[in-house]
């Protein structure tokens, strides 16, 4: 059986690291159209830290919402979200 919170939280350290290895322009170009807050598609580095702080002991919607803000992330740059 496959772990959730470890396939999850391991989905939101891609995203993390694409957030923290990818150019600016492009990230901002790619989170422009993500569906997803205003204040996150013009700070790609707060939201990478704020993806970052996520945790295996997290509540669980908490770490849904970073899981899902994650795929956002890796769907906007046509990275695969799982």
């Amino acid at each position: 059986m496959i772990d959730v919170r470890a396939a999850r939280l391991a989905t939101i350290a891609r995203a993390v690291a694409h957030l923290r290895s990818t150019d600016r322009h492009v990230l901002l170009a790619q989170l422009a159209a993500a569906d997803m807050r205003p204040h996150w598609k013009t700070n790609p580095d707060g939201l990478a830290d704020y993806l970052a702080d996520a945790r295996a002991d997290d509540e669980p919607a908490r770490l849904f919402g970073l899981w899902k803000l994650a795929q956002r992330v890796l769907a906007a740059a046509g990275l695969p979200t799982s």
